[in-house]
């Protein structure tokens, strides 16, 4: 009995020791600890991917929840009166024009013609007779109004006026205007001057919002704000295409000071051509 349990136990010893011999073969085939390492390591560098892929979408859509959330946001109209407004922000502590607001009717917009020359340098204001796809020259800058002229009667306001390219402000790098550009601000402002004229009895609360970065001189862009308003301040929506968003009743429209034939300093506000 003994000697029989002594050879079970031999068995058992045989077969785990076989067991071993056999695993540590498979273990060379399959590549040993360099197949090992490369296996953790391809694993852990497609977990590295993911996870960088994670972040990246997460980064994505933070910055899409914050674009989201600046459009959202919306100035606060003029109280309303049943009277013509006008509210100008005082210059910023570098001179630079910051915000125009305007509530108005089209019989409040004014009829004698704007004055054709500006004499007021807003900051950063610097011009270039740069050449433009049709091989002409025009000039890159204009001394752009923030809230037009055939809104607020108003010409060389310093409160009023920024550096902007004749594209953000005429809707064209040539001579002359274009109208048909919503990347332009005539778009908007002679769309807004029609809707005016089709409702004599409502008023247009109009808000220009200027956005420098940091301590620059010339802005990087413009937003517009308006809705209508009728005969008891209730608010209308205006639709006039182009790059409008709608919050509620209120229209934005965000426009670059850009131009495509032009590379912009907006520290200094010097330019060179493209």
């Amino acid at each position: 009995m003994a000697k029989k349990e002594k050879n079970a136990k031999r068995n058992i010893v045989f077969i785990f020791e076989l067991s071993v011999i056999i695993a540590f073969f498979l273990f060379l085939l399959t590549g040993g600890l360099n197949g090992i390492g490369k296996q953790l390591g391809a694993f852990f560098n497609s977990q590295q991917s993911t996870i960088k892929s994670i972040d990246k979408v997460n980064q994505s859509k933070s910055s899409d929840e914050s674009k989201a959330e600046k459009d959202t946001t919306v100035l606060q109209l003029l109280p309303f009166q049943n009277q013509r407004q006008l509210a100008m922000a005082p210059l910023d502590h570098l001179g630079r024009a910051t915000l125009s607001h305007i509530q108005l009717r089209g019989s409040d917009q004014p009829t004698e013609k704007r004055e054709p020359r500006l004499n007021y340098n807003p900051s950063g204001w610097h011009n270039y007779n740069f050449v433009t796809s049709t091989g002409k020259k025009a000039w890159l800058n204009n001394r752009t109004h923030l809230v037009g002229y055939q809104f607020s009667g108003l010409n060389d306001q310093a409160e009023n006026l920024v550096t902007a390219t004749s594209y953000l402000n005429k809707g064209t790098v040539e001579a002359g205007m274009d109208d048909s550009n919503p990347k332009g601000m005539l778009y908007y402002e002679n769309r807004l001057a029609d809707w005016l004229h089709n409702h004599p009895n409502y008023y247009l609360d109009y808000a220009v919002k200027v956005s420098y970065r940091q301590d620059d001189l010339v802005p990087y862009e413009l937003t517009l704000q308006y809705v209508g308003l009728d005969s008891d301040g209730k608010e209308l929506q205006i639709k006039l295409g182009g790059r409008e968003t709608y919050i509620s009743n209120v229209t934005k429209v965000t426009l670059n000071n850009t131009s495509p034939n032009a590379t912009i300093d907006y520290t200094t506000g010097t330019a060179t051509q493209k």
